[in-house]
């Protein structure tokens, strides 16, 4: 007999963790949804190796150009391309270097910097935008929840006003009026729950291609304890202001117009090339006789 209750008790056990379990493997996690976004997006991937790729081009802008090596032949008679025949004929090794006038190679870095820094800021206003479209829908379908919850309960009262009523009615006490009031009452909350049905619906589905999933996200949405924010309207606009990425975008390519409006002026100025050639000489042959 014992041993038979302890086993009855292990199992309900068992169905108590797996039940616990179920329910919080079902339930949506708003951290764990903003991860899986910024994973899955494929434009923030785009965004992300684009500013880096942008990064690696900064010293390349600021560098020389690639020396120069030739090889060439001079005064070479084509009648026998003899080396040895005259004294002016010979072979060529010419090493040269362009050299841009100065701060041109500067000016260039600065503007490549600044276009990086540019793309940078609008990868992580990308970031900032799609976190705030899934924290959106998250939170839109927290409200919708709440919603049901209160058609749910005034279905209840209703339903139970509706009894009390037809009681009365039956009785002749109460008003056929009333009935056909709550009636339609209720109607109207069953509508509008199969409305909001649909529309949570349609924001999972929304929620699912913002993470990267093909089905829409099942799930129940956790209370949220609300947190007050001790900021006014006129200091959220600054923060704004000098916080969002996309201004700073802005700003770093006006940096980058200015780079390249002084890079401009400079191409009045002349580049330079420096050339080392050596020749080399075979000896003459003396002609015979």
């Amino acid at each position: 007999m014992r041993t038979r209750l302890l086993i009855t008790a292990l199992l309900s056990l068992l169905l108590l963790l797996a039940g616990t379990a179920s329910a919080e493997n079902n339930t949506i996690v708003l951290d764990d949804l903003l991860k899986e976004a910024a994973a899955a997006s494929p434009e923030l991937a785009g965004l992300k190796a684009k500013y880096q790729a942008a990064r690696e081009r900064v010293p390349q802008e600021g560098s020389l150009e690639d020396p120069m090596l030739g090889i060439g032949f001079a005064s070479l008679p084509v009648n026998s391309f003899a080396f040895d025949r005259d004294g002016m004929t010979g072979k060529e090794v010419e090493l040269s270097q362009a050299l841009p006038f100065a701060g041109k190679r500067g000016l260039k870095s600065i503007a490549a910097m600044h276009e990086a820094g540019a793309l940078e800021q609008e990868y992580l206003d990308r970031v900032l935008m799609l976190r705030s479209e899934v924290k959106s829908v998250f939170y839109e379908l927290y409200s919708e929840k709440k919603a049901l919850e209160i058609i749910g309960r005034n279905l209840e009262l209703l339903d139970a006003f509706k009894k009390t009523t037809e009681s009365r009615y039956s009785v002749g006490e109460g008003s056929l009026k009333d009935i056909i009031k709550m009636q339609v009452e209720s109607a109207m909350l069953v509508d509008k729950r199969i409305q909001i049905e649909k529309e949570q619906h349609t924001k999972r589905a929304y929620l699912a291609s913002l993470i990267g999933r093909d089905r829409p996200v099942e799930g129940e949405i956790p209370d949220i304890i609300a947190t007050p924010v001790d900021l006014d309207r006129g200091r959220l606009a600054a923060v704004a202001g000098t916080n969002r990425p996309t201004l700073r975008a802005t700003q770093e390519r006006i940096e980058k117009g200015s780079s390249m409006v002084e890079l401009a002026r400079k191409d009045f100025y002349p580049d330079f090339t420096v050339t080392a050639r050596y020749m080399f000489r075979d000896n003459t042959r003396t002609p015979e006789g």
